[in-house]
């Protein structure tokens, strides 16, 4: 009758079940319905439901302030996102204001806005002096990797390279050639199609690319895409074009630059504190439903991350085919 009577009983995951049903009497009739028509049951209202009542539970959990936001500036650090961490750090209240002191969590300072930065120096003392270095390298490059990141997603792939060539020299310089390095590049003749310079597109590959063939196995895909593009007469209708000339791919390659620069350069781990957890969540998430034999809503980082806007309505699981 497409209605929802409750959880019925707790059974394990590990028992298979299978649907089943019940005949009363002699020529009675039933008609199944495997997809073909909508289903009397809204399954997909009855996933977000489930959704909203975790969140609510999630939201309910307090993280003491000032740990929330050691996590948050390590984050803000670690992706070189140096204009809101400034920010932060601006905002960040004094030691016992607002009960936000050391005694629940908060972040103890002499100023207001050393409070953050107090904080992240306190962590990383008591994890030990390589780990303070380490933090203490990260802040130093976090404006020069902005610049970086904000070029790229500007699409001003010339005024990151000179950004890579002045603070971080070897980056372009290391052999074989990353894969950070090849969507750099190549990312400039994205650039160029986009804007209809494909003669300039074609130089760049002559004089800059070349010396990107013997790059890693995985580098090649990006590569050879790339260069493609410019066998077609209208780029931006074939499918490469639409892969390529997506926004999606200059963020993607901010952030293979950025996660580059950290290891190589600054050698620091490739994920923040925050990124770790979040992949330990969805890789548990996952085992979850590899318990209950495939059965319930995919497991994305977006549903975890990311609650619904107003005017998005209710959030349901991507696609198979979406990132």
């Amino acid at each position: 009758n497409g209605s929802s009577f409750g959880k019925a009983t707790d059974v394990s995951p590990a028992i298979e079940q299978f649907p089943t049903v019940g005949l009363h009497a002699a020529g009675e009739k039933i008609i199944f319905n495997f997809g073909a028509s909508p289903f009397a049951f809204d399954l997909d209202a009855f996933i977000d439901k489930e959704l909203a009542e975790e969140r609510a539970k999630i939201s309910q959990q307090e993280i003491p302030r000032g740990a929330a936001l050691a996590i948050v500036r390590q984050y803000l650090v670690h992706a070189g996102f140096a204009n809101t961490l400034k920010k932060l750090d601006a905002s960040a209240p004094p030691s016992g204001s607002n009960g936000a002191g050391p005694d629940d969590g908060g972040i103890a300072s002499g100023t207001g806005n050393e409070g953050a930065a107090s904080s992240s120096d306190d962590c990383a003392r008591a994890e030990g002096p390589a780990t303070s270095s380490v933090a203490a390298r990260l802040e130093a490059t976090a404006e020069s990797r902005q610049k970086v990141r904000s070029a790229i997603c500007c699409g001003e792939v010339l005024e990151a390279i000179a950004v890579l060539n002045l603070d971080f020299p070897r980056f372009l310089e290391e052999q074989p050639p990353s894969v950070a390095a090849v969507m750099l590049l190549t990312q400039h003749v994205v650039e160029l199609v986009r804007i209809g310079l494909c003669e300039q597109a074609l130089e760049w590959v002559r004089t800059r690319l070349p010396d990107l063939r013997d790059a890693c196995p995985q580098a090649q895909m990006p590569l050879t895409e790339t260069v493609a593009l410019l066998a077609y007469e209208n780029p931006e209708a074939s499918d490469l074009g639409k892969l390529h000339l997506h926004t999606s791919r200059r963020q993607l390659t901010a952030e293979l630059v950025n996660q580059q620069l950290v290891t190589k350069q600054v050698k620091a781990p490739v994920w923040s504190s925050l990124h770790v957890t979040l992949r330990h969540l969805v890789a548990c998430r996952e085992l979850l439903v590899e318990r209950n034999h495939g059965r319930g809503p995919r497991v994305s980082a977006r549903l975890l991350c990311c609650a619904p806007r107003a005017d998005e309505g209710p959030v349901s699981p991507p696609s198979p085919t979406s990132s």
